[in-house]
């Protein structure tokens, strides 16, 4: 497979992950504050409805890595393999002492490199495990991308931070010059 058909089976597949689940929170959370403020009976409904999007969002590493795992034409142990190894690079998973915590989206960089250790993970391990490939590409796909990803969080995290808080500064300064600042800042 070529760079460019792998890069953008990623892309593809993480923007198809941001789509189905940070969208439908963005379209609704608004509309659920406008309706919950006119009709206050429909509070309960709007709150539900809120807190079900909002569980969605957590949810964007797994969807991302399937909507990965489908472009590459990964099978079901194949996917569902990445899509675990991306939820705990992400960073939304906190073990508590009654199980674990869900919370936030991740980090949508580190999804992305954890996203594509486990596609090279699993396109390298391929059918060369035979018959052990059902016990041994989740446990080696989750270990080595799940691991990495979970190394590599606290660092990436630090650059997103970092560009973040460079992106907020810049868009209180004046249009035009942020323009220009963000357009001099996009080939990075």
């Amino acid at each position: 497979m070529k760079a460019k058909e792998f890069t953008m089976n990623v892309l593809n597949g993480l923007s198809t992950g941001v789509v189905i689940t940070l969208i439908p929170s963005a379209l609704l959370g608004q509309l659920m504050k406008a309706l919950s403020s006119a009709f206050p009976a429909f509070t309960s409904t709007a709150t539900t409805i809120t807190a079900m999007t909002n569980f969605t969002m957590c949810l964007l590493a797994a969807v991302a890595a399937f909507c990965v795992g489908t472009a590459f034409k990964f099978n079901l142990i194949q996917t569902g393999s990445l899509a675990a190894a991306a939820t705990l690079g992400a960073g939304v998973v906190t073990p508590t002492a009654k199980g674990f915590l869900l919370s936030g989206t991740g980090d949508v960089i580190n999804i992305t490199v954890t996203i594509v250790i486990g596609v090279l993970v699993a396109q390298f391990i391929g059918d060369k495990l035979k018959n052990y490939t059902v016990l041994l590409v989740p446990v080696l796909v989750i270990l080595i991308a799940g691991g990495l990803g979970m190394l590599t969080l606290p660092y990436v995290r630090q650059v997103t931070t970092f560009i973040g808080a460079v992106i907020m500064h810049l868009t209180v300064l004046q249009p035009i010059l942020m323009g220009a600042l963000m357009a001099w800042f996009s080939p990075f």
